[in-house]
């Protein structure tokens, strides 16, 4: 996820700007796996509309078949329904092709086409059909290898891509009305040809996939304006906090330090930065393992932030080691400082049935005598704390001003 949104943004963390190349291969991904979705869906509903349709020309066919009327007016009727259909459907599925009744002999006794009247289903004419047509194939079958009830072909229906033929197959059987006669089956073959309406498929397919990309841009937009509004800022903010304390980390703290500092700067107004370390960490993570290590650093890191204002900037460098910066003045900051040292002493610590206590040394450092650079500040409070840790700990050491070090290096 990581990776993708630094491939989506480009520019400063602070003002990311969408990539409008990765706009559009979003678009087009999001089109490339919905085109053929939607296109399966459109195969599977043209073909179920054939299904039923060929399911009605059944059933009048055999209410045809049931009613007392001359074979010649039969085959009339059933010439009939490829017209009716080919003016009905034509445009949604493609045209009927044929529609063939074998009797239980395997002879075409009625026929859409009246030329293939009286064809046998093992006529070469079928075989080639059936090298085509799966479903025609079965039926062949059916009679090349005759039993009594030849259910292969009842449910046949393929499925296949646009341009292929599609048959639909249904058997008929009744009892004759003249008693002593063998039950009457017939086989119903209703057979399309998808291959007329190819333009008009390859028309709904560029209309489609016109239709998934702008879709598909659109459904991007949102994606990224929610990426931008919602996602990014808790990214930024998870990439510039601690994840153990919440906190803000190193980095993060380093950014704002700079800018408050050159802020303070320009106004020539004096500011504090300390850097706070929990004495013997090392010795708690010994003697009482790493999950009461964390809890601590979790204790005083809500400590800190329940006792600093709005206006301190704090955060976790690292390790048990955290750093503060005060807008206010030296004389101020101490105070601050040994508040807070104070009533981390005072801090209970619970952990399993076990009450602990912290202490904490600090070293701290004013613009005043140090300047507003950050990493100079840092430099100056980090020696500060190695004063404070040398001198018995659990307690707060300022830095000298640079002026001081000066008398300090000409007097060794």
């Amino acid at each position: 996820m990581i990776n993708f949104i630094k491939k989506l943004l480009e520019g400063s963390n602070s003002e990311p700007r969408v990539k409008v190349r990765h706009v559009i291969s979003f678009g087009m991904l999001t089109a490339a796996v919905l085109a053929p979705t939607f296109y399966i869906y459109g195969l599977f509903t043209r073909h179920l509309t054939i299904v039923r349709s060929s399911e009605q020309i059944v059933l009048f066919i055999e209410a045809t078949l049931r009613n007392s009327i001359s074979p010649s007016q039969r085959q009339s009727l059933i010439e009939s329904l490829q017209t009716i259909d080919h003016d009905r459907h034509q445009r949604q599925y493609g045209h009927l092709e044929s529609i063939l009744v074998f009797n239980r002999d395997g002879r075409v006794v009625y026929s859409s086409n009246p030329a293939w009247l009286e064809l046998k289903i093992l006529d070469p004419h079928f075989k080639r059909l059936a090298s085509k047509d799966a479903a025609i194939n079965s039926l062949v079958n059916c009679y090349k290898f005759p039993y009594e009830e030849c259910r292969a072909a009842q449910h046949s229906l393929n499925l296949y891509a646009s341009g292929m033929p599609l048959s639909v197959i249904r058997s008929i059987a009744f009892e004759p009305s003249d008693l002593g006669l063998p039950r009457q089956r017939y086989w119903v073959v209703v057979s399309y040809d998808q291959g007329s309406d190819f333009y008009l498929q390859r028309q709904q397919i560029t209309l489609l996939l016109t239709f998934l990309i702008a879709t598909s841009s659109a459904l991007s937009l949102v994606f990224l304006l929610s990426l931008y509004f919602l996602v990014l800022p808790r990214f930024f903010e998870a990439s510039g906090t601690d994840g153990l304390t919440g906190m803000t980390n190193r980095k993060k703290f380093i950014d704002l330090a700079s800018k408050r500092l050159l802020e303070s700067q320009q106004v020539s107004a004096e500011s504090a930065f300390a850097i706070l370390d929990i004495d013997h960490f090392k010795k708690i993570n010994d003697n009482y393992g790493h999950e009461c290590g964390d809890l601590v650093l979790v204790s005083f890191a809500k400590l800190l932030d329940t006792v600093t204002r709005p206006s301190d900037l704090i955060c976790r460098f690292g390790g048990e080691e955290f750093a503060i910066l005060l807008p206010i003045s030296q004389d101020d900051a101490g105070k601050a400082l040994e508040r807070l040292r104070m009533q981390v002493e005072m801090m209970p610590i619970q952990f399993k049935n076990q009450s602990l206590s912290i202490t904490i040394s600090v070293g701290a450092v004013s613009t005043r005598d140090a300047g507003y650079n950050i990493d100079f500040l840092y430099s100056r409070a980090d020696t500060a704390l190695y004063k404070a840790k040398d001198r018995g700990r659990n307690r707060l050491e300022w830095a000298e001003s640079a002026l001081q070090d000066q008398v300090n290096l000409l007097t060794r």
